[in-house]
């Protein structure tokens, strides 16, 4: 849990209000074929004397074996069809474990880390009590990143299953202050590659939580990745940069 209440200065978080005012915000069948005999081959009218009986015996085989052979080819093409089609969509679901951050600290779902304060997870009475409009999207708790006057350098990550097939990450940003160095920013990525980042200036999250959604299909390989938050800002006595996180999803193959 944050040992200090974040705010002020010293080593605890500084909960500066933000200036900005706009928001933007995928057998083969069998063949049927009979024996020589349900054919008529052998056995029946041998009788070769008669060329009217012999042409007749001919042509009921041509006939046959050319009825019997187009039947084989379809069964043959409708049973490759099925086998080769893509089928139903899967049905997704989540695979983030307590995104919304209600486990509290320390997490057994997140590998937490955090510069001053030993974890980004934060509920309002221990990090924030003077500041009761700083808080959580839903539920108590949520992830607080930045808020330090000097340099703060936070993390959430956890090891999520991402079935064959298509999958997305769903959170919400919120930067509720944007008064540190320019070079502050929050990135999201799996496996070290990034798939979100946001610098403290992104007008598109500084009103309120705004939603954030990504395509993570690249990753859907029936695989285990790793997601992680990751944030480095550098405040001071002048301002600090907060980004706050919560309900973060990943909704996937099973």
């Amino acid at each position: 849990m944050c040992s200090e209440t974040r705010l002020g200065l010293g080593a605890t978080h500084v909960a500066s209000f933000s200036i900005a005012a706009a928001i933007s915000c995928s057998c083969v069948g069998s063949d049927v074929i009979s024996s020589d005999d349900d054919f008529g081959y052998g056995g029946g009218d041998t009788d070769t004397d008669s060329d009217s009986d012999s042409d007749t015996d001919t042509d009921t085989d041509t006939d046959t074996d050319s009825d019997t052979d187009s039947d084989a080819d379809s069964d043959s093409d409708t049973d490759t069809d099925s086998d080769t089609g893509t089928g139903s969509p899967c049905t997704p679901a989540e695979v983030v474990a307590d995104g919304s951050f209600e486990i509290g600290t320390p997490s057994t779902a997140w590998e937490e880390s955090s510069t001053n304060f030993g974890t980004p997870i934060c509920d309002n009475p221990t990090c924030a009590p003077d500041n009761p409009d700083f808080g959580s999207r839903t539920g108590t708790f949520w992830a607080w990143f930045g808020g330090f006057a000097g340099f703060e350098e936070g993390s959430l990550s956890q090891n999520v299953s991402l079935g064959n097939g298509p999958a997305s990450l769903r959170f919400f940003l919120w930067i509720s202050a944007a008064s540190g160095e320019a070079t502050d920013s929050i990135v999201v990525s799996v496996d070290g590659s990034t798939v979100f980042t946001a610098a403290r200036d992104d007008v598109a999250y500084q009103l309120e939580y705004a939603q954030v959604d990504v395509d993570l299909s690249a990753w859907g390989d029936g695989g285990t990745h790793e997601l992680r938050l990751y944030s480095s800002t550098f405040g001071s006595a002048l301002g600090v940069t907060n980004f706050f996180v919560d309900d973060v999803s990943v909704m996937a193959c099973p």
